[in-house]
């Protein structure tokens, strides 16, 4: 479970200096991440668990737009409703988003 926390908390850490940057028309406005997650994480609580801490860490809120299986979660990230999935390895969510291939690519990792 603790190497689930790490890793999940290290894609969250990869994209919230990107929120944080983003340019806002109104400085009232906090950032948002939207996400997409896999059902076992939110059936357990553990998903709750982990936006609490995040989002008390560093004032980002949390929006959960989708939740269950991956083929009810991957639709939505493919239609760019979310900003993050977290699911277990799919080549679906991978290779069906321009952004995450380009992103994928330019760290020097293949995608399929």
């Amino acid at each position: 479970m603790n190497k689930i926390l790490a890793i999940v908390l290290t894609i969250i850490a990869l994209i919230a200096p990107a929120l944080a940057a983003a340019p806002t028309s109104q400085p009232t406005t906090q950032p948002t991440l939207r996400v997409a997650v896999i059902g076992g994480m939110n059936d357990t609580g553990f998903w709750d668990a982990l936006v609490d801490r995040f989002q008390r860490e560093t004032g980002i809120t949390v929006e959960t737009r989708a939740s269950g299986p991956k083929d009810g979660i991957t639709p939505v990230f493919k239609q760019g409703n979310v900003d993050l999935i977290t699911m277990h390895a799919s080549d679906v969510a991978i290779t069906s988003s321009p952004t995450a291939t380009r992103w994928i690519r330019s760290r020097g990792c293949a995608t399929t």
